[in-house]
């Protein structure tokens, strides 16, 4: 339709066909063939570029071209009797679609858009009538193509049928087109109801009208709503095929990380595989290597801190003992001094450079058991040539024990506390003094237990004397508080102790051992 219209509005304003059919009413016959042949070697360009449309003149009828039925001219006077005929010619070159039959072609209807060709120098008057045509076949061939039950139909302005496809027409007698333009909208008739939808051809006053059965648009909805249904169905298939393997990678890789960090608190920090791919799970697994190598980082330094607080900790409690130790001792041989006791203090003193020189071991901190017993031995020879042998001492220590690591000046403040406190509160202050170490194999480990036995007067509620500290027990908490540091965990002094009978004071340690004898 629009190409229609596109070629009978070329027609109207090309000067050169105005011009040929002005100047032919004032030239002879020859003249007359030469200015139409313009006018036909034109409109067959547009024809050949418009395959399906015909063009045809009405001219006055005077031309001896007019009255050949063959051509593509016709004599104006057969419009006459037509009931558009003096619409079409009084309407100042305003187009009009009409469906005729026999007019250009016998034989043929045909659906033509005729308009005046009006004067250009005078529009007042009227030069002839142009049609432009589509064969019906075309029309109808392209109203065919609706689907089986619609009715398709080409309809004048008042909704009268031109032409129409083979489907049953609604029953009335003129379609309402103007009040259902564009979209389909409801329309009862006869008890039941269709849906109609007109739009109108290029301002040609014609429109194009489809009119659905309500059955039909219903099918046709449910069609379309299957097709979309099994459109999205496979469009989810085809996005989880593509989609499932990836978000499996990217969760496996999420749990493999959550997991890990879930062990944490358990089994510590674990550096985890590095990702091949950087995407944002890859970058995330880098991160977290790297924050573990960090912490390790700052762990190891954290810990070499800590052993150092501790050795220097280790060394300041150290201190505290060997200047204790050392009032006792010079105290004793101050009574030896005013007993003129030379040789006792000759062998004192010998004594006592051993203990110091066990006691310096080379300026180590820690010691094995083998010379802490020897430690515990010089003291032990200062102690007897003080009480004057009043005091036994044996030593029951396992082989296997001898080479365990501990802090040293363990034993001996316990020594010295169960001769102060206990023997030496006896009335004839005489006594023993019994040191064990003893091995013990646990599924934890092995442990070592040194006791220091004495059968002085003992003490009643053992633990409360203790808590109460004192003087005597100053010797005890140091070596818990060195234990403590040198073990990383706390240690407590078992006493054990019956008024009259005595008192067992002892301790479990770990087995650690020496590092030489380790070598061996």
């Amino acid at each position: 339709m629009e190409g229609v219209h596109a070629i009978s509005t070329l027609m109207t304003v090309n000067e050169q066909v105005n011009t040929a059919l002005r100047s032919a009413s004032k030239e002879d016959m020859r003249q007359q063939l030469s200015s139409f042949e313009v006018i036909t070697a034109y409109v067959r360009n547009i024809e050949m570029s418009h395959e399906g449309t015909k063009v045809y003149l009405f001219v006055d009828d005077e031309y001896m071209i007019a009255q050949d039925r063959s051509t593509r001219y016709r004599a104006i006077s057969a419009l006459q009797g037509m009931a558009w005929s003096p619409s079409l010619l009084n309407g100042m070159g305003h187009p009009q679609w009409i469906y005729t039959e026999s007019l250009l072609e016998k034989g043929q209807k045909n659906l033509t858009q005729m308009r005046a060709l009006m004067d250009h120098n005078d529009y007042t008057q009227t030069l002839g009538a142009l049609a432009v045509s589509l064969d019906e076949a075309q029309v109808q061939g392209v109203l065919d193509n609706a689907i089986t039950e619609q009715f398709m139909a080409i309809c004048t302005e008042d909704g009268a049928v031109l032409i129409s496809n083979g489907a049953d027409k609604p029953p009335m007698d003129k379609l309402p087109v103007r009040s259902h333009q564009d979209a389909f909208s409801p329309l009862p008739l006869g008890g039941a109801e269709y849906y109609l939808a007109a739009r109108e051809l290029s301002d040609s006053g014609l429109y194009l009208v489809s009119v659905l059965p309500r059955s039909l648009m219903n099918q046709e909805v449910s069609v379309v709503r299957n097709r979309v249904l099994v459109s999205y169905l496979a469009i989810f298939l085809l996005m989880a095929l593509i989609l499932l393997p990836m978000t499996s990678r990217l969760v496996r890789r999420i749990r493999q990380l959550g997991r890990q960090l879930a062990e944490v608190p358990t089994q510590g920090l674990k550096k985890l595989q590095p990702a091949v791919q950087q995407d944002e799970i890859g970058q995330l697994i880098s991160a977290y290597n790297t924050m573990v190598d960090e912490m390790e980082r700052m762990l190891t330094t954290q810990y070499d801190l800590g052993r150092a607080k501790a050795g220097a900790e280790l060394k300041a409690l150290q201190s505290q003992i060997n200047p204790h130790f050392l009032y006792n001792t010079l105290d004793m041989v101050s009574w030896m001094a005013k007993k003129q006791e030379t040789d006792k203090i000759q062998q004192v003193m010998v004594a006592l450079s051993q203990f110091y020189k066990l006691t310096l071991s080379g300026g180590r901190d820690i010691i094995t058991l083998e010379e802490e017993l020897r430690l515990c031995d010089a003291y032990m020879r200062i102690q007897q040539l003080r009480w004057e042998g009043a005091i036994d001492y044996m030593v029951e220590a396992d082989d296997e024990l001898l080479h365990a690591r501990l802090p040293k000046i363990t034993l001996q403040p316990l020594i010295e506390n169960a001769i102060k406190h206990g023997i030496m509160q006896r009335g004839e202050a005489r006594g023993s003094i019994i040191i064990s170490a003893a091995l013990e194999e646990e599924k934890e480990g092995r442990w070592m237990t040194l006791s220091v036995l004495d059968n002085g007067v003992g003490m009643e509620n053992s633990e409360e004397q203790l808590q109460k500290g004192g003087g005597g027990h100053y010797g005890m908490k140091n070596i818990e508080q060195r234990l403590a540091l040198f073990y990383d965990t706390e240690i407590h002094i078992q006493v054990d102790s019956e008024s009259g009978l005595g008192t067992c004071v002892s301790l479990t340690l770990p087995v650690i051992e020496d590092e030489e004898a380790q070598k061996q």
